[in-house]
């Protein structure tokens, strides 16, 4: 059966790029492949891989290079029974200076059985930056769901302090449509020491011993003042 595609052309908003994605994998011949795209704007993926096998891979991409304020983007995936997928991202997102709009991003995961690796590069936040986040996991019978969120606010390559601006980040987990577990990460910045946070998160059962390797290269440099969120 062929995988089921549909491409629109987006559009730029007066404020901004509004761009949204829509992916499903299913089981098929004994590997997961993308059997559903449907794609609005400036986000599209590369073709799949398959470096461990059966579980399929994907670079997601945002063509434009950033998100400035204004932007609203929206990911949307879905996993079927006995499908295992993993998604990244082949650099950092850029969340660039806002003189005003705030840019949204959100991410709506809807596992009906299957795995899901959401293993993103990190987002940098750029000084004066305004950012809406929302990531909704969806669990549903023996789903499995791997992820994190990689936050660098500001730049310390350049010593670039991430001074004013603000980010609002929130993840919601549910599990066969009960909220079991809501932990919103709320922050707002004002004039605080540069930081990054690292927050891995897991849900259901998957085995987590082949990402250690990704975990234990996302910490950050000497020259910034880290800690990790633990919401």
């Amino acid at each position: 059966m062929a995988s089921a595609e549909v491409q629109h052309a987006g559009s730029l908003s007066e404020t901004g790029w509004v761009a949204s994605i829509e992916l499903g994998f299913s089981r098929r011949n004994e590997r997961t492949v993308l059997a559903e795209k449907r794609q609005y704007g400036p986000l599209t993926v590369q073709r799949s891989f398959y470096p461990e096998g059966d579980i399929c891979h994907l670079y997601l991409l945002h063509p434009p290079g950033g998100i400035a304020g204004g932007d609203r983007l929206e990911v949307q995936v879905t996993t079927h029974p006995q499908s295992h997928a993993l998604i990244t991202t082949p650099g950092a997102a850029k969340f660039y200076r806002s003189s005003g709009p705030t840019a949204f991003q959100t991410q709506q995961f809807h596992l009906n059985s299957g795995c899901l690796e959401w293993l993103p590069q990190e987002n940098i936040f750029f000084p004066g930056a305004q950012v809406d986040m929302l990531t909704e996991i969806n669990l549903n019978d023996d789903a499995n769901y791997i992820g994190w969120e990689i936050h660098c606010l500001g730049r310390p390559v350049i010593n670039e302090r991430f001074e004013c601006g603000q980010l609002i980040s929130k993840t919601v987990v549910n599990r066969d449509n009960v909220p079991p577990a809501d932990r919103p990460s709320r922050h707002r910045w004002r004039t605080l020491p540069l930081w990054k946070s690292d927050t891995a998160r897991r849900a259901g059962n998957c085995n987590t011993d082949r990402i250690s390797g990704r975990q234990r290269g996302t910490r950050c440099g000497k020259r910034c003042h880290c800690r990790e969120l633990q919401p």
